[in-house]
Parts: C-alpha cells; sequence; structure tokens
C-alpha cells in the first residue's frame, strides 16, 4: 500500500472522529439545555404545589376550629335544662 492512499485514510478518519465529536457536544448541549428547562419546570411545580398545600393547610385549620365550635355549642345545648310548655 502507498503512503499517500494510508495518509488518505487516515484523515479520512480522522475527519469522520472530528464529525462525530461535533455531533456529540451537539447532543450534550441539546441534554443540558433539556435538563436545566426540566429542572425549571420541576422547581416551579415544586413551588405551586407547596402553595396548594400551604393553602390546604389554612382550609383543614379553619374547618377544625370551626368544628371546634360548633362541638363546644352542641355540649353548651346539652347541658342546658330543658323546659317543656304543656298548653291545655
Amino acid at each position: 500500500m502507498r503512503y499517500d492512499a494510508v495518509k488518505d485514510m487516515l484523515i479520512n478518519e480522522i475527519q469522520k472522529e472530528h464529525s462525530k465529536e461535533q455531533e456529540q457536544g451537539a447532543t450534550i448541549a441539546d441534554l443540558r439545555s433539556a435538563i436545566a428547562r426540566q429542572r425549571k419546570d420541576f422547581e416551579t411545580a415544586m413551588a405551586q404545589q407547596h402553595k396548594q398545600l400551604q393553602i390546604l393547610t389554612a382550609s383543614l385549620k379553619e374547618q377544625a376550629a370551626q368544628l371546634q365550635k360548633v362541638s363546644a355549642q352542641v355540649e353548651v345545648s346539652k347541658r342546658a335544662p330543658q323546659t317543656v310548655v304543656d298548653n291545655r
């Protein structure tokens, strides 16, 4: 085999490898961008869920307070003497 043929084959292989490296670099950049987007979306979703959880917690506390108030009123009404009026 001639030196020129070997040289051309090596140059061709180097160009192929260089092309693969460029493609891989582009793929890595795309993946990093996708990860950044997913992270941002995840953080946004977590913040929304945190707000919703706070709202639900406040609502449950309010309902618990109302339930205690009603329970106290029921206890008071049970203790109060009941009188029966006979209108004959």
